[in-house]
């Protein structure tokens, strides 16, 4: 039989390879040589255990890159933790070594004098240089640093920088870092993922030889359990290395079954194995045994030098490092590295640690009190990896909370605020509570100018993400003014700095109701990024991106639908490149541009807007699975504006089920934080109060859209600007729904004061309001013909007609079916009041401005399409014109006969309604009937 080592069978094969571990551990070819630092250090990607294999074509460009003839670049390699960054750097600089290149390794636990060494060795006639930095993101010296790179060199230079994710650190650079004050530093980034051509069961076959050569013992054969995603080598190589220890003669005996290897289990279970080292180890030095496991998690987070800080918050996470001989211990399990963090990978590392903060969240206290900046910034950054690259563990720590303790005990130095400030993402989304606290003590201390003015930015934007808009407009303010101070010193390298305040000043102010402010210094901001020289996209895209979006936000307010579309469709052409770049970083942000797609709902193109959706809808669950993180407010936008364009599809069903789903969320979310969440829970309301009226659930329906009203209601008497356009919808809508239960005089002056509401409107920008207010118009005489006052009815539809004909003129996309709908309604207005001809040359043009939407979106708008055909055909018969009658009277039968087919019972009233009106055009006698209400 097979036997699993993935846990699904644990107990039998856990001894067996429990046994085999401490074997190897306490013996064999480590018991003499604590400086190996035990099996778990033969995945040290440095040892090169396991030959080089699957990134060779990453290989070739790396070297090819060494190799071109620009004196000074700099490159960020970004890649999940595991996926071979490391390794791929250590094969580069062996073989350009052999080519006379020097290649200078600088590590996180390297201190100044290190680094100084480091810089300073090699020979005096080495011209060309590759200076390696892994774990960038880790170091708060990296700006001074590269800053001393470019002196140290006296030819060409090469700077390779590794870590999981770019994020704020990465951008910082630009301008905190002197190495680019000239303008010939070429900048570019990589991202690294797994192999896709890699034989997962070949290379952990060969990885699982390796080991067993150098543990001495036999390889099993094996069988790799497969799963949808493409393993990162590290769990490869795990799987294997917990295999080798698992074998021997018994393993490799004749009959023997091969050993099935699960690499998404694999580092789990190998730090289950390293547990019983660990415990073995302090037996040996005669500690006691008790919270092995925590002390070393303290040892990975903290290291185990000379700190007093970090000594002092070993001692108080476990008893065992209470004194001089438990430190010893724990460094002697590092070997000849003698740091935890360094000796094992850090996928392992993260792993372990937030294994021990999930199982003992009380931790978290003793790890953050009283530590020096560096140490915290090597706790942050370790948080900040795992969340990056969650573990997969059942159980979450709260590492946002730990996050937020290390803020708070940081010292007041804007170097390592910023410097934490610096490994958090691009767009504060789940941060902006962490983002706002270390803006707000930087801008307490006496920095630099430049440091201050991009806090200035980070807190506009945090106070933003947590729904503070008036209160973010003032540091908004006070970032563009700090910042073209700044930048008007050194325009190249601070360009863009200036670039993302305004960005972040128009956001504010496109948010407060401000849109014409908005765009002008967006539109400032765009120039700037827009006068960026190719060779500089590395660094001006991502504040493109943002621009864009925040542009195409300004755009739509102020009713400019086709720059907004351009705008749109530009930002995420731009972030597809960044994801491929660094998608740790970007891919939130083309979730929320491709959400941002549905606002070519109300531009005429739902079709193409719900691939977008869908899309980014998608993109979003996958982010909240991968991560385990709550993206509750971004996947109910996403819901929302999905079921928003379904509806428009005629989807209603779906529509429904989407938008259900999106209202538990919201629901959810307005319980904890009513002022951030109340207007998105409205939203959710009125949306599904609107399919379900339009489903025939009109109760269920009334139910809602008033909840949604009164919501409203307070929310535009505490910020008329920012709500009264959302007020007039739901007073619109509830008035058809009470329409649709016979409740007309109820729905009258719910219309009459949406009309009056949108008027107001459409007088500051008709551009943004014309459309809706014809909506209303039309409504409103549909109103009075349900009350019987047909004459009452006349003028508000007729000028509902004249406007978007005028509007569908210059924009017939958006407006088609508006249009369509008022000449409708004027024409059933008009067969009221015997005006018969009018209303069958309006009926006639409904009818050709429906074919043609209903040829795009059938199901939308067949239904709507065979009302008109089955209104004008009664009105023709009165008229006279029968043979037109019978047409338009075949077309409704025809499409409602079908509607019956797919929806049963709900069209059978309109079909008999369209069969009885044939018939009528059909007979002796239609030449004498009276007009027929529509149909």
């Amino acid at each position: 039989m097979s036997v699993d080592i993935d846990g699904r069978r644990g107990p039998q094969v856990l001894g067996r390879t429990r046994t085999a571990w401490r074997r190897i551990a306490n013996a064999g070819p480590f018991r003499d040589r604590p400086s190996d630092g035990g099996p778990v250090a033969l995945l040290d990607p440095a040892r090169r255990v396991v030959p080089y294999s699957g990134h060779d074509a990453d290989l070739a460009e790396l070297l090819a890159w060494c190799r071109e003839p620009h004196p000074v670049q700099v490159r960020l390699t970004t890649g999940l933790g595991g996926v071979g960054k490391t390794r791929l750097a250590v094969e580069a600089s062996r073989r350009l070594e052999r080519s006379g290149w020097r290649c200078a390794w600088i590590r996180p636990a390297d201190d100044d004098a290190a680094v100084r060494a480091v810089l300073s060795g090699g020979a005096p006639a080495t011209r060309r240089t590759l200076v390696i930095v892994d774990d960038a993101d880790s170091r708060t010296d990296l700006p001074t640093l590269l800053a001393r790179l470019r002196p140290a060199a006296t030819g060409k230079l090469r700077v390779l920088l590794l870590s999981r994710t770019g994020r704020e650190w990465w951008r910082r650079l630009r301008w905190a870092s002197a190495l680019w004050a000239d303008d010939d530093v070429r900048t570019s980034a990589t991202h690294l993922v797994p192999p896709r051509d890699q034989d997962e069961q070949v290379l952990v076959t060969q990885a699982a030889q390796a080991f067993a050569r150098r543990l001495r013992t036999s390889a099993p054969a094996l069988i790799v359990r497969r799963s949808a995603d493409r393993a990162c080598p590290l769990d490869l190589h795990a799987a294997a290395l917990v295999a080798a220890a698992d074998g021997g003669p018994a393993a490799s005996s004749a009959g023997e079954a091969p050993v099935v290897v699960d690499p998404a289990r694999a580092v789990g279970m190998l730090l289950d194995l390293e547990r019983d080292r660990w415990a073995a180890e302090a037996a040996h030095a005669g500690l006691p045994a008790d919270d092995v496991e925590d002390a070393v998690a303290a040892g990975m987070l903290l290291g185990t030098g000379s700190d007093d800080g970090a000594r002092e918050a070993l001692r108080r996470t476990a008893p065992v490092l209470a004194t001089d001989a438990g430190v010893a211990w724990l460094r002697g399990l590092a070997g000849g590295a003698g740091d935890l963090s360094s000796a094992v990978p850090h996928r392992i590392v993260e792993q372990h640690v937030v294994r021990r903060l999930a199982a003992t969240p009380w931790l978290a206290d003793d790890w953050t009190r009283g530590l020096p900046a560096p140490v915290a910034h090597r706790v942050a950054a370790t948080l900040c990896r795992a969340q990056i690259d969650p573990p997969p563990i059942s159980e979450r720590p709260p590492l946002d909370a730990v996050l937020l303790r290390v803020a708070g005990e940081l010292p007041p130095d804007p170097v390592a605020l910023g410097g934490l400030l610096g490994l958090l993402p691009q767009h504060p989304a789940h941060s902006g509570g962490l983002t706002a606290t270390l803006s707000a003590r930087i801008l307490e201390l006496d920095g630099t100018p430049a440091s201050w003015a991009d806090a200035l930015i980070h807190r506009t934007r945090a106070l933003w993400a947590l729904g503070r808009h008036q209160e973010a407009l003032q540091p908004s303010s006070e970032a563009v003014a700090a910042w073209r101070v700044v930048a008007a010193e050194d325009p190249a390298r601070y360009g863009r700095c200036l670039a993302r305040a305004l960005c972040g000043l128009g956001t504010v102010r496109n948010s407060l109701g401000r849109y014409p402010d908005a765009l002008v210094v967006l539109t400032e901001a765009l120039g700037i990024l827009r006068a960026s020289p190719p060779r500089e996209a590395e660094w001006s895209e991502p504040e493109l991106a943002l621009v864009l979006r925040a542009i195409s936000a300004t755009f739509t307010s102020l009713g400019r639908y086709a720059e907004s579309d351009a705008a749109g469709l530009e930002e995420v052409a731009v972030l597809r490149r960044l994801v491929r770049r660094d998608p740790a970083q970007y891919e939130a942000q083309l979730a929320w541009a491709l959400i941002g797609s549905g606002a070519a709902v109300d531009h005429g193109r739902p079709t193409e807007a719900l691939e977008a959706l869908t899309e980014g809808l998608d993109l979003w669950r996958r982010l909240a699975r991968r991560h385990a993180v709550d993206f509750e407010p971004q996947l109910a936008f996403a819901l929302s504006l999905r079921s928003y364009a379904l509806a428009e599809l005629g989807r209603l069903d779906e529509a429904v089920t989407a938008e259900t789903e999106a209202l538990e969320m919201r629901r959810h979310l307005a319980a904890a934080e009513p002022e951030r969440y109340d207007w998105e829970l409205a939203l959710s309301l009125a949306q599904l109060g609107a399919h379900l009226s339009g489903l025939g659930r009109t109760q269920h329906a009334y139910t809602l859209e008033t909840e949604a009203l009164a919501t409203r209601r307070r929310l535009a008497r505490q910020n008329p600007r920012a709500y009264a356009h959302m007020l007039a919808s739901s007073l619109s809508n509830l008035g058809v729904t009470c329409s649709r239960l016979g409740r007309f005089t109820e729905a009258l002056p719910l219309e009459q004061e949406a009309l009056a509401i949108r008027r107001d409107l459409a007088a500051e920008a008709p551009e943004r309001h014309e459309q809706y207010l014809a909506r209303s118009l039309s409504n409103l005489g549909v109103r009075y013909s349900d009350l019987g006052e047909p004459e009452q009815a006349v003028e508000p539809t007729l000028e509902a007609v004249e406007i978007l004909r005028r509007l569908s003129a210059e924009d017939p996309e958006r407006h088609q079916a508006d249009l369509a709908s008022a000449c409708t309604n004027l024409g059933a207005t008009y067969a009221d009041l015997g005006r018969a001809a009018e209303a069958a040359a309006l009926l006639r043009e409904s009818i050709g401005l429906l074919r043609d939407l209903a040829d795009r979106y059938p199901a939308r708008f067949r239904p709507e399409l065979a009302r008109a055909c089955s209104t004008c055909a009664s009105l023709l018969v009165t008229l006279g014109v029968t043979d037109e009658a019978v047409e338009h009277a075949t077309e409704a039968v025809a499409i409602r006969h079908e509607l019956v087919a797919l929806h049963g019972t709900r069209y059978r009233d309109d079909l008999d309604l369209s069969l009885a009106v044939l018939s009528e055009a059909c007979g002796p006698q239609s030449a004498t009937s009276s007009p027929a209400r529509p149909r």
